[in-house]
């Protein structure tokens, strides 16, 4: 099922015929002309039947397609199993990892919200459209949690109404994709601030957030923490950096699922200076939507077992603190490393406003 705004009646039809897609629901004002089955069932003729009595049976293995931003090349189609997105979202949050068939899942998640039911439950406030993987899967995680997803009314991004927003809804959590959005939120709460005190993390993922940016948002209340998340569409968990506001520059600490090694697959050790790439395993797509050639560069076999490869790059440098030799770039504390971020190694780059590539940008 695919649902989509009638300002894209044209765009859909196109890729239907195209792609062979299965029934889509259009919503809004959709193209006179193109009403009716042979393109899309208008959304309110949906809202009038029974929903129970149209709902497919489902299980672990039906697929949900999350769309990439289209930053490192063309958009892509990334295949989700059910079971593999809804586990790779609880295991990131520290529940057990639930899947929709494994045998006592359900017995065992109520067991985890009567035990959560003490708790408050959290309040996640998210500024990117759904569409984008960061705000879908922080509304999965959210429910996941017995908690509620607040959205936006506004049609694009209003710093003022995400602070309104966080202040009139009691929001424990925002959810924004790196400077872009943080930026304008530190500037609009420096303007005229409000009432955050229920607001405990701010979650950017997508995109790093900067350190002065970092400081103006741990500013929003005496609780709260900056979280850079590192995944992608096609790894969630890779790893994150927590910050209270001190500007450090972003040091990620990695997953249990996650490895950095080189060309060959061979693990980088930290302090040796070496470039390497981070992969994960677990909980991974099952690849790219009628695109082999990119599934098997980005979804590899590594010592017998399959590894989702993300074109991100790191080095590994010695660097001394209390006379201790640390990995990659992070003083090694209390035994955990760290990792300086050093980009894409994708050769395409999206700059504010376009695409370089090589020696030029595309706008």
């Amino acid at each position: 099922m695919v649902i989509f705004n009638g300002r894209f009646t044209e765009a859909v039809a196109g890729a239907r015929a195209d792609d062979g897609c299965g029934s889509v629901a259009g919503c809004g004002s959709m193209t006179a002309a193109r009403r009716g089955p042979e393109v899309a069932t208008p959304y309110e003729d949906l809202r009038s039947t029974d929903p129970l009595d149209a709902r497919p049976d489902r299980d672990g293995d039906d697929l949900i397609l999350v769309y990439t931003g289209g930053t490192t090349g063309y958009p892509k189609g990334v295949m989700w199993r059910q079971d593999d997105l809804v586990g790779a979202l609880a295991k990131q949050s520290g529940l057990p990892d639930f899947g929709f068939t494994d045998s006592g899942t359900m017995a065992d998640y109520e067991q985890f919200l009567v035990a959560r039911a003490v708790r408050r439950a959290p309040r996640t406030l998210i500024c990117p459209p759904l569409m984008h993987s960061t705000a879908l899967n922080s509304a999965f995680t959210a429910w996941l949690l017995a908690g509620a997803v607040v959205l936006l009314d506004g049609r694009s991004f209003d710093a003022g109404e995400v602070l309104d927003q966080a202040e009139a809804t009691s929001a424990t959590q925002i959810i924004i994709v790196g400077d872009v959005f943080g930026r304008p939120l530190v500037a609009e709460f420096a303007r005229r601030s409000r009432d955050l005190s229920a607001l405990r993390h701010v979650v950017s993922a997508g995109a790093v957030c900067s350190p002065d940016t970092k400081v103006g948002l741990a500013a929003f209340g005496p609780k709260v923490t900056v979280i850079d998340s590192l995944g992608s569409s096609e790894a969630i968990g890779v790893g994150n950096s927590v910050s209270t506001g001190v500007g450090m520059p972003t040091r990620f600490s990695l997953g249990p699922n996650t490895r950095v090694v080189d060309e060959d697959g061979v693990d980088v050790e930290p302090g040796t200076g070496c470039s390497g790439r981070l992969v994960l395993r677990g909980r991974v797509p099952l690849g790219y939507y009628k695109d082999e050639a990119k599934t098997a560069q980005t979804f590899q076999l590594i010592d017998g077992e399959r590894w989702s490869c993300r074109a991100t790059s790191w080095r590994s440098r010695p660097t001394a603190r209390s006379g201790r030799r640390s990995g990659f770039g992070l003083h090694q504390h209390r035994r955990r490393e760290g990792l300086p971020r050093r980009g894409r190694a994708d050769p395409q780059v999206p700059p504010p406003g376009g695409r370089r590539r090589g020696g030029g940008a595309a706008r």
